[in-house]
């Protein structure tokens, strides 16, 4: 074989090994940067799966419920309400009951509707100046010398709720209820411990009604009754009642 021929095939042969050696560089550095590709459709997963979590944490926090949003307050209305007082005394002789009434009543009552058993009631406020009875005689003495409430501090008699029992954990209209209001009430400017019998009815869902009824005794609040020769025995105890209706506002 010539020197020329064999000169030829080496640079065949030396082209060939280079032009391998490119191919294979080549071929290496795709399977290198595959994987590398491939990661960002990954950071994108994360990131989807960040923004959904991100999603659901929101909307959760937006429809939860405020529990006093379902809270309703009714109004006692006075024009439909009623203050009274009862006692006996025996006037000029005879046996006679005592009833004295105002319709000056204040209050408000807040009914949980998603739990009722946490309704509250606003302390109720009775005007006693306005206690009127059958007799402008005795509605003088009791305003002087009874209840005293020529003073402003003795002007109102007060009841502040501090519990209530028998609450049910439903309430619907039309549904009556036998509750017991234990707080503390104050006449006159002597504050003791109380408790009201009371009978609820839901009228309608914007209406309650209901009778609130406490016996006293007058010597725990320092009611003395004047001496009048015309009066006599006036009992110890006094029936005290509220009846009222009270409206959604």
């Amino acid at each position: 074989m010539s020197s020329r021929l064999k000169s030829k095939i080496l640079s065949m042969v030396v082209i060939m090994m280079v032009a391998a050696a490119v191919l294979w560089a080549c071929g290496g550095a795709n399977q290198r940067i595959a994987p590398a590709t491939q990661e960002p459709a990954a950071t994108s997963t994360t990131a989807a799966a960040t923004t959904a979590t991100t999603t659901t944490v929101a909307t959760t926090t937006t429809q939860t419920v405020d529990p006093s949003a379902a809270a309703r307050v009714f109004k006692i209305d006075p024009s439909k309400s009623e203050a009274r007082f009862t006692l006996n005394e025996v006037l000029m002789g005879s046996p006679k009951t005592v009833v004295g009434v105002t319709s000056l009543v204040t209050g408000t009552i807040a009914i949980d509707l998603a739990d009722p058993t946490k309704t509250t009631i606003s302390p109720l406020q009775i005007d006693a100046r306005d206690f009127q009875t059958d007799s402008s005689m005795r509605n003088r003495a009791i305003n002087r010398f009874v209840l005293q409430t020529t003073k402003d501090e003795n002007r109102y008699i007060v009841f502040t709720p501090t519990s209530i029992e028998g609450l049910p954990t439903t309430a619907k209209a039309g549904e009556a209820l036998a509750l017991k209001i234990n707080g503390d009430l104050t006449i006159s400017g002597v504050t003791k411990p109380a408790s009201f019998t009371t009978s609820v009815n839901a009228t309608s869902d914007n209406e309650i009604s209901g009778l609130a009824k406490a016996q006293i005794l007058r010597s725990d609040f320092n009611l003395e009754i004047p001496q009048v020769p015309s009066v006599a025995d006036v009992t110890e105890e006094v029936l005290l009642e509220l009846q009222f209706v009270a409206k959604a506002e």
